[in-house]
């Protein structure tokens, strides 16, 4: 869940969704930070950055994270 305007919340059972997208970030939010405490560098990439027209800008930063 961020913030490119993409992500919407179904219309049907309105509160079970957006309790479990809460709950899904706040997981993510603990497991990102074990990783970092371990001592992993940590890249999000999320699906909307995976569409033909921005796949450059993935492939550039997918690039500067591995070097």
């Amino acid at each position: 869940m961020h913030s490119c305007g993409r992500c919407r919340i179904p219309t049907t059972r309105r509160r079970y969704w957006l309790a479990k997208i809460q709950n899904n970030a706040a997981r993510d939010k603990r497991n990102l930070r074990a990783l970092r405490r371990l001592g992993w560098q940590v890249l999000t990439i999320w699906e909307c950055q995976t569409i033909r027209q921005k796949l450059p800008r993935l492939q550039s930063r997918l690039l500067r994270f591995l070097k």
